[in-house]
């Protein structure tokens, strides 16, 4: 198939990029040389210049994120981080948390889907090291049902959790483990056997 047939580009002008030339072609698709009006040069395909998709040699995007921490200048802080894990959690079906935050409806309030709104509830209260926790974990991310928690008190909220009842105290497993001074692989292998909570944290660890 001649160029000319595929569409020929050279010329051309999309967004900030103009089409020098045809560069390559693979597997039926047709690659352009792009120079950007930055100065840089860039090489795409046929498809993303006509629907849009490739605008710049990806300068653009580095100056909107530069705009961004302009504005709030806090884009390479933690709690910056902590915002953005939550949004990819919740919004990004390719992140590896996303199948128990967005797969499951787990979703963020409309003020939180921007840095500049959940700092404003979140932001006086942050210390470094803590992370966002959902009081209800069944709830949404939203200042009425979040609250900055240390990884331990996160980890005995998760669903996940096991609640155990000894003396009349009901706690996780994780603080009964930690009261009674036992393993938690120690006390899970007990309960597995069968032993009654009473006798699986009484009993010294060596048996």
């Amino acid at each position: 198939m001649s160029t000319k047939k595929a569409q020929d580009l050279a010329g051309e002008v999309f967004g900030k990029l103009k089409v020098l030339r045809l560069e390559k072609i693979e597997r039926g698709n047709y690659f352009w040389l792009c120079r950007c009006d930055c100065g840089n040069t860039t090489i795409t395909r046929t498809g993303n210049l006509n629907n849009g998709m490739t605008k710049s040699c990806g300068c653009i995007h580095k100056d909107q994120l530069k705009e961004r921490n302009k504005s709030h200048g806090l884009a390479k802080t933690p709690i910056y981080n902590v915002w953005s894990s939550m949004k990819a959690r919740c919004n990004n079906s390719n992140d590896a948390s996303y199948k128990n935050y967005g797969g499951r409806g787990i979703a963020i309030c409309d003020k939180w889907r921007t840095f500049e709104g959940f700092y404003e509830d979140m932001g006086n209260s942050y210390k470094k090291g803590l992370t966002i926790e959902r009081i209800n974990v069944n709830g949404n991310y939203c200042l009425d049902n979040c609250c900055w928690a240390d990884t331990i008190t996160q980890g005995n909220n998760t669903r996940r959790n096991r609640f155990l009842t000894i003396d009349g105290i009901t706690d996780t497993m994780s603080n009964l483990c930690r009261r009674y001074g036992l393993p938690v692989t120690t006390v899970k292998r007990r309960l597995e056997r069968g032993w009654d909570v009473e006798k699986t944290f009484k009993t010294p660890k060596k048996f």
